[in-house]
């Protein structure tokens, strides 16, 4: 009987050691394809953003702006004024983005007093982040404008323009943007966000409306603008909703927009 009980005890110890062999290999060959699969992303990352910053001017990052730059970024003190009572309410901004995607070449013309002028940051002034209310917060740039067209930046982002026509930010409802919420889903691997990207440049309708990855300027015109961040190590999307109104078009291109989070 006591060899029995030994005999059972092998055979018990024996089946463990096996099953977990078993589920240290599958653990250990998930894990190398997970890594693998980080490593394909963050060199696309890395490969993506080293090209945007190739066109979009030096330097490349900065940590405050200058007098000279907050000057030449300011919206017009009438702009202020006008809409001071709309400013004072929660989630609400007012930003000026300039059009100088031309002083993005490395050549560019010596005589342009635009470019001279043009604030020394990524972007020139042309890129936003609604989420942090910042020119320089490069990591969520939300908006850019250029060439007369507003358009998302970030190369792990889904962003979505729609135009409002002449409704005004108070009329926009947060019930307006529960169809874009949690619509995209979290993607698996590379292609699959590709895909999807393209399919927005294409343009898609959700709910009777149609949305693109970008979209013409328009002076007194509002849009609602969507832009889902892919968080790859959360493996989530990071949403957020804005309607905006273009209040100013000035001679150069630039544009002073009104906006609101929903």
């Amino acid at each position: 009987m006591k060899r029995v009980g030994v005999f059972l005890l092998m055979l018990f110890t024996l089946t463990l050691n096996c099953f977990g062999q078993d589920d240290l290999s599958v653990y250990s060959d998930r894990r190398k394809e997970y890594d693998e699969r980080n490593k394909t992303l963050d060199k696309w990352v890395r490969a993506s953003e080293k090209q945007y910053e190739g066109r979009s001017g030096l330097p490349p990052r900065k940590k405050s702006l200058t007098k000279a730059e907050k000057a030449r970024l300011a919206p017009a003190p009438e702009d202020l004024a006008n809409y001071a009572h709309f400013l004072k309410k929660g989630k609400t901004g007012i930003v000026k983005l300039l059009n100088l995607s031309d002083c993005s070449n490395r050549i560019i013309d010596v005589n342009d007093q635009r470019c001279l002028e043009a604030p020394q940051i990524t972007g020139m002034g042309s890129l936003y982040s609604f989420r942090s209310k910042s020119y320089l917060d490069i990591g969520s740039i939300d908006i850019r404008l250029a060439n007369d067209k507003f358009s998302g930046v970030h190369p792990l982002s889904y962003s979505l323009f729609t135009e409002l026509g002449g409704l005004s930010l108070e009329m926009v409802e947060s019930k307006d943007a529960i169809p874009l919420r949690k619509r995209f889903p979290t993607v698996g691997d590379i292609s699959q966000l590709v895909a999807l990207k393209k399919q927005f440049d294409a343009g898609v309708e959700i709910n009777g409306r149609r949305f693109s990855s970008r979209i013409p300027v328009k002076l007194h015109t509002s849009y609602l603008f969507y832009s889902g961040r892919y968080a790859a190590f959360h493996r989530s999307i990071d949403e957020i909703i804005v309607a905006f109104r273009v209040v100013r078009k000035e001679t150069d291109g630039s544009v002073v927009l009104l906006w609101r989070k929903l």
